[in-house]
Protein backbone atom coordinates (compact mmCIF):
# COMPACT_ATOMS: atom_id res chain seq x y z
CA UNK A 1 0.00 0.00 0.00
CA UNK A 2 2.68 2.45 0.93
CA UNK A 3 4.75 2.30 -2.99
CA UNK A 4 2.71 4.84 -4.75
CA UNK A 5 5.89 5.17 -6.70
CA UNK A 6 5.05 2.45 -8.52
CA UNK A 7 1.22 3.91 -9.69
CA UNK A 8 0.52 3.67 -12.83
CA UNK A 9 0.28 7.86 -14.82
CA UNK A 10 -3.46 6.45 -15.70
CA UNK A 11 -5.50 5.53 -12.99
CA UNK A 12 -7.18 1.61 -14.03
CA UNK A 13 -10.97 1.85 -12.12
CA UNK A 14 -11.04 -1.73 -12.70
CA UNK A 15 -8.24 -1.88 -10.06
CA UNK A 16 -10.59 -0.09 -7.57
CA UNK A 17 -10.33 -0.64 -3.97
CA UNK A 18 -12.89 -2.30 -1.74
CA UNK A 19 -16.46 -1.14 -2.43
CA UNK A 20 -17.42 -3.46 -4.84
CA UNK A 21 -16.43 -2.71 -7.97
CA UNK A 22 -13.48 -4.61 -7.94
CA UNK A 23 -10.09 -5.87 -6.87
CA UNK A 24 -7.39 -3.93 -4.35
CA UNK A 25 -5.25 -1.36 -5.89
CA UNK A 26 -2.65 0.35 -3.90
CA UNK A 27 -2.81 3.29 -5.59
CA UNK A 28 -6.40 4.18 -5.69
CA UNK A 29 -6.06 6.54 -2.46
CA UNK A 30 -8.60 8.84 -2.36
CA UNK A 31 -12.10 7.27 -3.40
CA UNK A 32 -15.98 7.63 -3.48
CA UNK A 33 -16.58 5.50 0.04
CA UNK A 34 -20.64 6.56 -0.52
CA UNK A 35 -22.74 9.80 -0.98
CA UNK A 36 -25.70 11.02 0.52
CA UNK A 37 -28.09 13.47 0.27
CA UNK A 38 -28.70 16.76 3.59
CA UNK A 39 -31.06 18.86 4.03
CA UNK A 40 -30.26 22.42 2.62
CA UNK A 41 -26.94 23.78 4.58
CA UNK A 42 -26.72 27.08 3.39
CA UNK A 43 -30.08 28.83 3.21
CA UNK A 44 -29.93 28.45 -1.27
CA UNK A 45 -33.19 26.39 -1.49
CA UNK A 46 -31.16 23.04 -2.94
CA UNK A 47 -29.33 19.88 -0.71
CA UNK A 48 -26.23 19.48 -0.05
CA UNK A 49 -23.97 16.40 -1.10
CA UNK A 50 -21.82 14.56 1.84
CA UNK A 51 -19.12 12.49 -0.28
CA UNK A 52 -17.38 9.75 1.96
CA UNK A 53 -13.98 9.12 1.16
CA UNK A 54 -11.28 6.59 2.35
CA UNK A 55 -8.27 8.10 2.53
CA UNK A 56 -4.22 5.89 2.21
CA UNK A 57 -2.32 7.52 5.11
CA UNK A 58 0.66 6.78 7.25
CA UNK A 59 0.99 7.21 11.20
CA UNK A 60 -2.73 6.39 12.72
CA UNK A 61 -3.48 4.20 9.76
CA UNK A 62 -6.82 5.10 7.68
CA UNK A 63 -8.23 8.24 8.64
CA UNK A 64 -11.92 8.56 7.25
CA UNK A 65 -12.97 12.02 5.72
CA UNK A 66 -16.24 13.37 4.01
CA UNK A 67 -16.57 16.74 1.91
CA UNK A 68 -19.77 18.63 2.08
CA UNK A 69 -21.08 19.91 -1.32
CA UNK A 70 -23.58 22.29 -2.00
CA UNK A 71 -26.24 20.93 -4.72
CA UNK A 72 -26.95 23.62 -6.28
CA UNK A 73 -23.09 25.02 -7.14
CA UNK A 74 -21.35 22.18 -6.56
CA UNK A 75 -18.82 24.25 -3.97
CA UNK A 76 -16.83 22.57 -1.10
CA UNK A 77 -18.92 23.74 1.94
CA UNK A 78 -17.38 21.63 4.83
CA UNK A 79 -14.61 19.04 5.12
CA UNK A 80 -13.98 16.67 8.05
CA UNK A 81 -12.64 13.43 9.05
CA UNK A 82 -14.35 10.37 11.10
CA UNK A 83 -12.80 8.84 13.94
CA UNK A 84 -9.59 10.08 14.19
CA UNK A 85 -6.94 10.08 17.11
CA UNK A 86 -9.64 11.84 19.74
CA UNK A 87 -11.71 8.78 19.49
CA UNK A 88 -10.38 5.80 20.81
CA UNK A 89 -12.10 2.43 20.09
CA UNK A 90 -13.15 1.58 23.84
CA UNK A 91 -10.23 -1.43 23.34
CA UNK A 92 -8.18 1.68 23.46
CA UNK A 93 -6.87 1.19 19.40
CA UNK A 94 -7.09 3.82 16.51
CA UNK A 95 -8.17 2.25 13.72
CA UNK A 96 -11.39 2.92 11.83
CA UNK A 97 -12.56 1.74 8.24
CA UNK A 98 -15.31 3.62 6.71
CA UNK A 99 -17.91 1.76 5.94
CA UNK A 100 -21.59 3.42 5.29
CA UNK A 101 -22.87 6.62 5.56
CA UNK A 102 -26.52 8.20 5.60
CA UNK A 103 -28.65 11.03 6.18
CA UNK A 104 -30.45 10.74 9.26
CA UNK A 105 -32.31 13.98 12.42
CA UNK A 106 -30.85 12.79 15.61
CA UNK A 107 -32.87 15.17 17.32
CA UNK A 108 -36.29 16.77 16.87
CA UNK A 109 -35.13 19.63 17.53
CA UNK A 110 -31.73 19.57 16.25
CA UNK A 111 -30.31 19.53 12.34
CA UNK A 112 -32.72 17.48 10.28
CA UNK A 113 -30.03 16.44 8.14
CA UNK A 114 -27.01 14.84 10.47
CA UNK A 115 -24.92 12.48 8.52
CA UNK A 116 -23.95 9.02 10.28
CA UNK A 117 -21.34 6.79 9.38
CA UNK A 118 -20.51 3.59 10.47
CA UNK A 119 -17.08 2.45 11.22
CA UNK A 120 -15.98 -1.03 11.79
CA UNK A 121 -13.05 -2.92 12.18
CA UNK A 122 -12.51 -6.81 12.29
CA UNK A 123 -12.31 -6.39 16.09
CA UNK A 124 -15.25 -3.83 17.24
CA UNK A 125 -18.04 -1.64 15.56
CA UNK A 126 -18.85 1.29 16.45
CA UNK A 127 -20.95 3.77 14.85
CA UNK A 128 -20.55 7.85 14.96
CA UNK A 129 -22.66 11.37 14.18
CA UNK A 130 -21.16 14.45 13.23
CA UNK A 131 -23.29 17.66 12.38
CA UNK A 132 -22.44 18.41 8.54
CA UNK A 133 -22.06 21.72 8.74
CA UNK A 134 -19.04 22.15 11.45
CA UNK A 135 -17.83 18.25 11.46
CA UNK A 136 -18.72 18.70 15.19
CA UNK A 137 -19.63 14.91 16.96
CA UNK A 138 -23.40 14.74 18.21
CA UNK A 139 -22.83 10.98 19.75
CA UNK A 140 -19.98 8.08 19.38
CA UNK A 141 -22.35 4.85 19.96
CA UNK A 142 -20.80 1.17 20.26
CA UNK A 143 -23.51 -1.59 19.50
CA UNK A 144 -22.66 -5.41 20.13
CA UNK A 145 -18.82 -6.36 20.59
CA UNK A 146 -16.04 -7.87 19.14
CA UNK A 147 -17.75 -11.50 19.42
CA UNK A 148 -20.15 -9.63 16.78
CA UNK A 149 -20.26 -8.35 12.93
CA UNK A 150 -22.19 -5.48 12.07
CA UNK A 151 -23.42 -6.28 8.72
CA UNK A 152 -25.54 -2.90 8.23
CA UNK A 153 -27.08 -0.18 10.61
CA UNK A 154 -30.23 1.78 10.14
CA UNK A 155 -31.66 4.71 11.95
CA UNK A 156 -35.27 5.17 12.37
CA UNK A 157 -37.36 8.50 14.04
CA UNK A 158 -40.40 6.33 14.65
CA UNK A 159 -42.71 8.43 16.31
CA UNK A 160 -43.61 4.94 18.38
CA UNK A 161 -39.68 5.17 19.99
CA UNK A 162 -40.69 8.10 22.16
CA UNK A 163 -39.10 10.90 20.33
CA UNK A 164 -35.85 9.43 20.43
CA UNK A 165 -34.30 8.41 17.04
CA UNK A 166 -32.64 4.92 17.18
CA UNK A 167 -29.92 3.04 15.82
CA UNK A 168 -30.80 -0.56 14.32
CA UNK A 169 -27.92 -2.85 13.50
CA UNK A 170 -28.06 -5.98 12.20
CA UNK A 171 -25.64 -8.18 13.19
CA UNK A 172 -23.90 -11.76 13.12
CA UNK A 173 -21.92 -13.64 15.48
CA UNK A 174 -18.34 -14.55 14.73
CA UNK A 175 -18.84 -17.59 17.39
CA UNK A 176 -21.83 -19.52 16.05
CA UNK A 177 -23.66 -17.62 13.19
CA UNK A 178 -26.08 -16.50 14.68
CA UNK A 179 -27.97 -13.07 13.21
CA UNK A 180 -29.23 -10.63 16.01
CA UNK A 181 -31.41 -7.08 15.45
CA UNK A 182 -30.82 -4.58 18.36
CA UNK A 183 -32.20 -1.40 18.98
CA UNK A 184 -30.37 1.28 20.83
CA UNK A 185 -31.56 4.95 21.73
CA UNK A 186 -28.95 7.09 20.09
CA UNK A 187 -29.72 9.87 23.17
CA UNK A 188 -29.92 7.49 26.16
CA UNK A 189 -27.17 5.41 24.67
CA UNK A 190 -29.76 2.44 26.20
CA UNK A 191 -30.26 -0.50 24.13
CA UNK A 192 -33.99 -0.91 24.32
CA UNK A 193 -34.38 -4.33 22.57
CA UNK A 194 -32.91 -7.28 20.50
CA UNK A 195 -34.66 -9.53 18.00
CA UNK A 196 -33.29 -12.73 17.01
CA UNK A 197 -34.54 -13.67 13.51
CA UNK A 198 -34.80 -17.15 11.90
CA UNK A 199 -32.07 -18.97 14.17
CA UNK A 200 -29.30 -20.77 13.20
CA UNK A 201 -28.34 -21.57 10.07
CA UNK A 202 -29.04 -18.62 8.14
CA UNK A 203 -26.93 -15.59 6.71
CA UNK A 204 -27.84 -12.33 6.77
CA UNK A 205 -27.63 -10.20 3.77
CA UNK A 206 -29.71 -6.76 4.73
CA UNK A 207 -32.54 -5.33 6.54
CA UNK A 208 -34.94 -2.38 5.90
CA UNK A 209 -37.96 -0.86 8.23
CA UNK A 210 -41.59 -1.41 6.97
CA UNK A 211 -44.89 -0.24 8.33
CA UNK A 212 -47.43 -2.80 9.84
CA UNK A 213 -50.74 -1.40 10.01
CA UNK A 214 -48.85 1.98 11.14
CA UNK A 215 -46.66 -0.02 13.44
CA UNK A 216 -42.96 -0.05 13.31
CA UNK A 217 -41.45 -3.22 12.03
CA UNK A 218 -37.69 -4.64 11.24
CA UNK A 219 -37.52 -6.93 7.90
CA UNK A 220 -34.41 -8.90 7.46
CA UNK A 221 -33.67 -10.42 4.25
CA UNK A 222 -31.41 -13.50 4.80
CA UNK A 223 -30.43 -16.51 2.45
CA UNK A 224 -30.46 -20.07 3.89
CA UNK A 225 -27.37 -21.82 4.38
CA UNK A 226 -28.43 -25.64 3.42
CA UNK A 227 -29.61 -24.45 0.10
CA UNK A 228 -29.81 -20.62 -0.42
CA UNK A 229 -33.48 -19.98 -0.06
CA UNK A 230 -34.14 -16.44 0.56
CA UNK A 231 -36.65 -15.08 2.81
CA UNK A 232 -37.68 -11.52 4.34
CA UNK A 233 -38.57 -12.24 8.33
CA UNK A 234 -40.96 -9.44 9.53
CA UNK A 235 -41.19 -8.70 13.22
CA UNK A 236 -42.47 -6.00 15.37
CA UNK A 237 -40.36 -3.44 17.44
CA UNK A 238 -42.75 -2.97 19.99
CA UNK A 239 -42.20 -6.56 21.24
CA UNK A 240 -40.50 -8.28 18.39
CA UNK A 241 -43.48 -10.86 17.64
CA UNK A 242 -43.55 -12.49 14.40
CA UNK A 243 -45.55 -10.21 11.52
CA UNK A 244 -44.91 -12.77 8.34
CA UNK A 245 -41.88 -14.24 6.70
CA UNK A 246 -41.64 -13.52 3.29
CA UNK A 247 -40.89 -15.82 0.73
CA UNK A 248 -39.86 -14.08 -2.98
CA UNK A 249 -39.48 -16.64 -5.52
CA UNK A 250 -38.32 -19.73 -4.27
CA UNK A 251 -35.02 -22.04 -4.81
CA UNK A 252 -32.83 -21.16 -7.45
CA UNK A 253 -32.56 -17.16 -7.04
CA UNK A 254 -29.92 -15.53 -5.37
CA UNK A 255 -30.82 -12.01 -3.40
CA UNK A 256 -29.37 -8.57 -4.80
CA UNK A 257 -30.62 -5.72 -3.44
CA UNK A 258 -33.70 -4.75 -0.90
CA UNK A 259 -35.91 -2.06 -0.82
CA UNK A 260 -39.31 -1.25 1.33
CA UNK A 261 -41.74 0.03 -0.74
CA UNK A 262 -44.73 2.27 0.24
CA UNK A 263 -48.14 0.48 0.61
CA UNK A 264 -49.23 0.05 -3.16
CA UNK A 265 -52.34 -2.31 -2.90
CA UNK A 266 -53.25 -0.16 -0.04
CA UNK A 267 -53.90 -2.80 2.87
CA UNK A 268 -52.16 -0.48 5.15
CA UNK A 269 -48.74 -2.00 5.00
CA UNK A 270 -45.86 -1.62 2.99
CA UNK A 271 -44.38 -3.80 0.88
CA UNK A 272 -40.86 -4.88 0.28
CA UNK A 273 -38.76 -5.54 -3.01
CA UNK A 274 -36.41 -8.11 -3.51
CA UNK A 275 -33.65 -7.53 -6.76
CA UNK A 276 -33.09 -11.07 -7.49
CA UNK A 277 -31.27 -12.90 -10.30
CA UNK A 278 -32.04 -16.43 -11.28
CA UNK A 279 -28.69 -18.83 -10.87
CA UNK A 280 -28.99 -20.79 -13.90
CA UNK A 281 -29.22 -18.37 -16.42
CA UNK A 282 -28.96 -14.59 -14.89
CA UNK A 283 -31.85 -13.53 -15.47
CA UNK A 284 -33.14 -10.28 -13.15
CA UNK A 285 -36.27 -9.80 -11.72
CA UNK A 286 -37.76 -7.33 -8.91
CA UNK A 287 -40.16 -9.46 -7.01
CA UNK A 288 -42.59 -6.86 -4.93
CA UNK A 289 -44.34 -8.64 -1.86
CA UNK A 290 -46.82 -7.55 0.80
CA UNK A 291 -45.25 -7.40 4.13
CA UNK A 292 -48.11 -8.56 6.46
CA UNK A 293 -49.04 -10.85 4.26
CA UNK A 294 -46.36 -12.69 1.46
CA UNK A 295 -49.22 -11.67 -1.43
CA UNK A 296 -47.16 -11.11 -4.52
CA UNK A 297 -47.93 -7.50 -5.41
CA UNK A 298 -46.04 -7.40 -8.42
CA UNK A 299 -43.34 -8.47 -10.75
CA UNK A 300 -40.80 -6.13 -12.75
CA UNK A 301 -38.59 -7.00 -15.33
CA UNK A 302 -35.60 -4.11 -15.95
CA UNK A 303 -34.17 -3.02 -18.67
CA UNK A 304 -31.61 -6.13 -19.87
CA UNK A 305 -33.70 -8.71 -17.97
CA UNK A 306 -31.98 -11.98 -20.21
CA UNK A 307 -30.01 -9.88 -22.22
CA UNK A 308 -26.16 -10.03 -21.56
CA UNK A 309 -25.16 -6.38 -22.96
CA UNK A 310 -27.14 -5.09 -19.45
CA UNK A 311 -26.15 -5.74 -16.12
CA UNK A 312 -28.21 -4.58 -13.14
CA UNK A 313 -26.49 -2.89 -10.15
CA UNK A 314 -28.96 -1.28 -8.12
CA UNK A 315 -33.09 -0.01 -7.83
CA UNK A 316 -34.40 2.71 -5.76
CA UNK A 317 -37.63 3.50 -5.10
CA UNK A 318 -38.80 7.29 -6.06
CA UNK A 319 -41.47 9.13 -5.84
CA UNK A 320 -43.08 11.27 -9.09
CA UNK A 321 -46.69 13.32 -9.14
CA UNK A 322 -47.74 11.16 -5.79
CA UNK A 323 -46.62 7.68 -7.72
CA UNK A 324 -44.22 5.40 -6.61
CA UNK A 325 -41.47 4.16 -9.30
CA UNK A 326 -38.59 2.16 -9.24
CA UNK A 327 -35.70 3.72 -10.42
CA UNK A 328 -33.31 0.57 -12.18
CA UNK A 329 -29.41 1.58 -12.43
CA UNK A 330 -28.13 -0.35 -15.17
CA UNK A 331 -24.74 -0.34 -16.74
CA UNK A 332 -23.63 -1.52 -20.45
CA UNK A 333 -20.96 -3.97 -20.39
CA UNK A 334 -19.57 -2.80 -23.60
CA UNK A 335 -18.99 0.35 -23.01
CA UNK A 336 -20.27 1.26 -18.92
CA UNK A 337 -23.26 3.58 -20.09
CA UNK A 338 -24.98 4.47 -17.22
CA UNK A 339 -28.58 4.24 -17.68
CA UNK A 340 -31.39 4.47 -15.22
CA UNK A 341 -34.43 3.61 -15.86
CA UNK A 342 -37.64 4.27 -14.44
CA UNK A 343 -40.46 1.64 -14.15
CA UNK A 344 -44.18 1.64 -12.83
CA UNK A 345 -44.03 -1.48 -10.56
CA UNK A 346 -47.63 -1.86 -10.71
CA UNK A 347 -47.79 -2.24 -14.49
CA UNK A 348 -44.24 -2.69 -15.58
CA UNK A 349 -44.52 0.07 -17.84
CA UNK A 350 -41.41 2.38 -18.80
CA UNK A 351 -41.87 5.83 -17.47
CA UNK A 352 -38.15 6.84 -18.56
CA UNK A 353 -34.75 5.85 -19.73
CA UNK A 354 -32.33 8.77 -18.24
CA UNK A 355 -28.96 7.81 -19.56
CA UNK A 356 -26.36 9.53 -17.50
CA UNK A 357 -23.11 9.16 -17.97
CA UNK A 358 -21.13 7.15 -20.71
CA UNK A 359 -17.34 6.03 -21.66
CA UNK A 360 -15.10 6.64 -20.40
CA UNK A 361 -16.91 7.41 -17.12
CA UNK A 362 -17.67 4.02 -15.05
CA UNK A 363 -20.30 3.87 -12.35
CA UNK A 364 -18.76 4.40 -8.95
CA UNK A 365 -20.69 3.40 -5.54
CA UNK A 366 -24.49 3.96 -5.03
CA UNK A 367 -26.93 6.06 -6.94
CA UNK A 368 -28.94 8.62 -4.50
CA UNK A 369 -32.31 9.63 -4.65
CA UNK A 370 -32.66 12.80 -3.53
CA UNK A 371 -36.36 14.47 -2.38
CA UNK A 372 -37.56 16.77 -4.83
CA UNK A 373 -35.89 20.17 -5.04
CA UNK A 374 -36.43 21.80 -8.42
CA UNK A 375 -40.59 21.28 -7.17
CA UNK A 376 -42.02 19.88 -10.18
CA UNK A 377 -43.30 16.81 -8.01
CA UNK A 378 -40.36 14.51 -8.67
CA UNK A 379 -37.55 13.52 -6.74
CA UNK A 380 -34.20 13.78 -8.13
CA UNK A 381 -31.33 11.12 -8.73
CA UNK A 382 -27.28 11.38 -8.13
CA UNK A 383 -24.80 9.44 -9.93
CA UNK A 384 -21.59 8.86 -9.03
CA UNK A 385 -19.45 8.07 -11.69
CA UNK A 386 -14.90 7.94 -12.14
CA UNK A 387 -12.95 8.77 -15.55
CA UNK A 388 -11.30 5.07 -15.71
CA UNK A 389 -8.59 7.18 -17.96
CA UNK A 390 -7.77 9.99 -15.39
CA UNK A 391 -9.56 8.75 -12.30
CA UNK A 392 -11.11 12.30 -12.16
CA UNK A 393 -14.58 11.86 -10.18
CA UNK A 394 -18.16 13.47 -10.06
CA UNK A 395 -21.68 13.10 -9.32
CA UNK A 396 -23.93 13.96 -12.09
CA UNK A 397 -27.67 15.07 -11.07
CA UNK A 398 -30.55 14.76 -13.35
CA UNK A 399 -34.33 14.79 -12.43
CA UNK A 400 -35.86 11.49 -12.28
CA UNK A 401 -38.55 11.88 -14.82
CA UNK A 402 -37.97 14.66 -17.41
CA UNK A 403 -34.04 13.48 -17.23
CA UNK A 404 -33.33 16.93 -17.67
CA UNK A 405 -29.20 17.64 -15.85
CA UNK A 406 -28.81 19.84 -13.10
CA UNK A 407 -25.21 20.05 -11.63
CA UNK A 408 -22.16 17.95 -12.07
CA UNK A 409 -20.44 18.24 -8.72
CA UNK A 410 -16.62 17.57 -8.66
CA UNK A 411 -15.55 16.49 -5.09
CA UNK A 412 -12.15 18.40 -4.82
CA UNK A 413 -10.61 15.54 -2.68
Amino acid sequence: VDDLDNCPAVFNIDQADDDGMGPGNACDLDFFRGLIAVDDINGNSSPEFVVAHRDITTGDGRFNSVGVYDGMTGQLLSNYNYFGVENRRPDGLLSWTLDSSQSVALSSTGFQGLDLSEQTTSSFPGVQARDPVNGNVIVNLFPWNSNWTVKQSIVSTDASFGGEAVLITLAESKLSGLMAVEIQGTASKAVLTRQYPLGFGWTPVSMQMVKVQNEPAVAVLATRNLDGLTVIQVRRTSDNSLVRNVYPLGLGWSPVAFRTVPDLNANGSDEVAVLMVRDSDGLTLIQVRDSETNQLVANVYPIGAGQSDWQVRQFEVVSSNQNTLFAIVTTRATDSQILVQMKNPLTNEVVKNNFFLGPPWQLREKMVVVPDYTQNNSDELAVPAQNSNTGERLIQVRDAIDGGLLINIRPTR
